[in-house]
Formats: C-alpha cells, sequence, structure tokens
C-alpha cells in the first residue's frame, strides 16, 4: 500500500537526514513555493539520491513512502498509510504506522464527541505534521467541519481568527496545547465565538485551567498519542471545573485501563480499541513493547477513578527517584506553572552521588517580569515547600529565557536535562 510521512519544512539537517534514513523514501511531495531541500531544488528538478519526484506542487511537505514499511508484530493487508513522528520528548522521533481504517475510526468518534458538523469552524494552530495538528483535518473531512488554518501560532493571529473569524466563518473551535492558552490568557484575548478550546499535547496545569474557565474559555482537556491517532479522552463539555487537573473520559470505543496499579492506583495506562497503529518503522522491539496482547502499552503513568475520568500523571521514563522516594515531574511543574511571573516549569532528575537523583527545576520566566532570577527563584521554592511534600522540592534551580520545546509545543524535558549536564555551574 502507499504510505505519507509529513514532515516539517524548516527541520534542521540533523532531523532531515535521520528522517531520510529512517523512512528511505522513494518520491518528494514538495511545495515550489517553499523549496525543502537546503539547495533549494523545486520544479522539476531530482531530489539526489531518492529517484525522480512523483508529484511537486504547491501545499504541505509530504515525504512519499512506497514499499514494506513494516515494523510491527504480525501482519495485515496492505492499505493506504499515514507514517507521523511521535513528540520525541526524550528520543529522537519514531515513526508511528497508521492506516486509514484506524485514522478514520479516530476522526469519526472524536467528531461525535465533539459535536462537530458543517456549521462549525476549526481554527489550526497546532503543526500539521503532528497528529494533533492533522486530526483537525481528518475530523473535518468526516464531519463537514471547516479548517481555518494559520501558518502558525501567534497570539494576535489567534487573537484576530476568534474575534473577526476566518475565511468569512465564526471560528467556533481551536485545539491548543497548555503554552498557547497560557500566552493567550497573559495577553488578555477573550474566547470570542469560541464553543470548544480542546487542550492537549501535554500535561495542563488546574491553576491554568481555573484561569481559562474564569476567562471565559470552553476548555475541555484531551489526552491523547500518535499510535492512537490523536484522542483518547476528552473531558465532557461542562465538567472541566470539577476535576480541572483530569483528562476526560474514555471516547466511545475507546478502553484505558491501569497496569499493576500501585496503592494510590496509579500505574502505566493501557488503551484499547479501533485507533491503534500498526507499529514504529524499521523498529520491531519497540513495537512490540508498546503492543502487546492487542493493546497499546502506552507508557504513561495514570490512574482511572471510579467515575471513569482518567487523571494522567506523567511519562514513566520521566519518573525521578530520589532518596528511595518517587517525584513525579508534572506534580511539581504544575505547583511552579502557578506562581505569579512564571510563564513555564521543567522538572527532571540529575545524578546525585547521595540521593541517587536530585530533583531540579528549569523556570520559563513571563515576559514583562520585573524580577531578576534570584527572586524568581525564591517564590517559586517558598510556592513548593507550601504545596509539595519535602522530597518533591527542588534542590537545583535555574531560569531561563525559554524552554526547548518540539514543534507540536511541548517542553523537551531530555534538552533540559543534557543542557544541565552541559553547563552544570549554571544551576
Amino acid at each position: 500500500g502507499r504510505a505519507l510521512a509529513p514532515l516539517h519544512g524548516r527541520w534542521p539537517a540533523a532531523a532531515r537526514d535521520a528522517a531520510l534514513a529512517e523512512l528511505d523514501p522513494h518520491g518528494l511531495l514538495e511545495d515550489a513555493r517553499e523549496p525543502w531541500m537546503d539547495d533549494g531544488a523545486a520544479g522539476d528538478e531530482v531530489v539526489p539520491g531518492f529517484g525522480e519526484p512523483r508529484v511537486i506542487a504547491p501545499g504541505l511537505a509530504l515525504r512519499l513512502a512506497s514499499g514494506t514499511v513494516d515494523g510491527a508484530p504480525g501482519s495485515s493487508p496492505p492499505t493506504d498509510r499515514l507514517l507521523l513522528p511521535t513528540s520525541g520528548t526524550t528520543d529522537r522521533p519514531a515513526w508511528a504506522i497508521l492506516e486509514e481504517t484506524a485514522l478514520v475510526a479516530a476522526a469519526r468518534v472524536a467528531s461525535e464527541v465533539l459535536a462537530l458538523g458543517p456549521q462549525e469552524s476549526w481554527l489550526a494552530v497546532m503543526p500539521l505534521y503532528h497528529v494533533g495538528g492533522l486530526s483537525i483535518l481528518t475530523r473535518g473531512l468526516c464531519s463537514g467541519a471547516a479548517t481555518v488554518a494559520l501558518p502558525r501560532f501567534s497570539v494576535e493571529g489567534v487573537r484576530r481568527a476568534l474575534h473577526e473569524g476566518g475565511e468569512g466563518r465564526a471560528v467556533t473551535g481551536v485545539s491548543l496545547v497548555p503554552t498557547m492558552l497560557h500566552r493567550l490568557l497573559e495577553a488578555g484575548v477573550g474566547p470570542g465565538t469560541l464553543r470548544t478550546a480542546l487542550v492537549g499535547g501535554a500535561a495542563c496545569a488546574p491553576a491554568l485551567v481555573e484561569r481559562a474557565l474564569a476567562a471565559g474559555w470552553p476548555v475541555r482537556t484531551t489526552w491523547g498519542l500518535t499510535e492512537a491517532a490523536s484522542q483518547v479522552t476528552t473531558m465532557p463539555a461542562g465538567r472541566m471545573a470539577e476535576a480541572p487537573g483530569a483528562s476526560g473520559v474514555p471516547l466511545p470505543g475507546m478502553a484505558v485501563e491501569v497496569a499493576e496499579p500501585d496503592a494510590d492506583g496509579a500505574g502505566e495506562l493501557v488503551v484499547r480499541g479501533p485507533t491503534l497503529f500498526r507499529g514504529y518503522v524499521g523498529r520491531p522491539d519497540r513495537s512490540a513493547r508498546a503492543l502487546r496482547d492487542g493493546a497499546l502499552w502506552t507508557g504513561d503513568i495514570g490512574r482511572v477513578r471510579a467515575d471513569g475520568v482518567v487523571e494522567v500523571l506523567d511519562r514513566r521514563v520521566d519518573l525521578i527517584v530520589s532518596g528511595g522516594e518517587n517525584v513525579l515531574p508534572s506534580r511539581v511543574e504544575a505547583v511552579l506553572a502557578g506562581v505569579p511571573g512564571v510563564a513555564a516549569a521543567a522538572v527532571v532528575g540529575l545524578p546525585d552521588a547521595e540521593w541517587g537523583q536530585r530533583v531540579a527545576a528549569a523556570v520559563e520566566a513571563a515576559p514583562g517580569d520585573g524580577r531578576d532570577g534570584e527572586a524568581l527563584v525564591a517564590a517559586c521554592a517558598e510556592a513548593a515547600r507550601r504545596a509539595l511534600a519535602a522530597h518533591e522540592v527542588p534542590r537545583t534551580w535555574r531560569v531561563v529565557e525559554a524552554l526547548p520545546r518540539t514543534g507540536s509545543g511541548k517542553v523537551r524535558r531530555a534538552a533540559v536535562r543534557d543542557g544541565w549536564a552541559a553547563r552544570p555551574e549554571e544551576g
């Protein structure tokens, strides 16, 4: 079957080369107005080493990978497939194989939950080469909802779209990551004509949800994965205030279970349903770990409440063990995000001879905050001591202008950790 793999048109050379090596594509669909290759090749030129491009036309920068893309245990009849990069917050991205049936199932059930139809217009500010952005298009194709796309996220661009409409239509929905929502609230942007503001892609601090609700934003938190073709859970409309830190309830046809729960009911979240991927391109071992007994083992730590609401706590690989005590970075980050003057925070574990790991926090100062770094750290430390257990309070601090993020807006904790290792004297 055919397989398409969308790539970021401005990926650096190293990321581009890694993608080419892993995908080994047979052809290129490239925007002739904005060439993707370093040499600016466009029109009818041949891409060196990859044969003659089958199509070169305006539109998304896409890689056309044909032939065998098997990466999962077992096999199924060839179908049209999409190869999407995972977020890559802790490792280089893997390419998830999503078949047409999974993409359609995901789009239909999400459209049902969001009550989408031809009367709706969804604002797209997320990268379309990631599942969160691409799913806006697939939902629109299934439901008839219009997509109003901005070239990239900007506060002013969103403000205009929400209050002036887009392409002659009132915008009724938008997908955001928490960082985007924070920036919009900081700038005083109101919800305009929005009926739904879907927030996901990273943990959303309860304080941010409460602030958005108080400002009239129709926020609904969601949890999804590339490997599940986007949404797995979404909070029902009108229920956000009762559980501002939750990730929602499973979508129809989806099931979320907790594997080996601890005393608090938390464990690895396992997903079943018709939207699951087939595996990763060229990574059979990783595919076998993720897909077991017909279910997706997500690597996310969470719990399922008695009322069916799912709470996603953190990534298993990001868990910090300090002095024998477990520390969830997202719990600490949520406290720090509520401190005035903090735009975002990243919490990581650093090697420590005595404790095994010590908790370290990198804090991104909000634009316009007049305090120096020492004063901001003091405020953060005080808030942490008030709200957290002693073993959760960061011992090492750093204030930064901007935290490293993926193209979809997730903070790259691995890059924060590596930056500390490279410059330990700074914090």
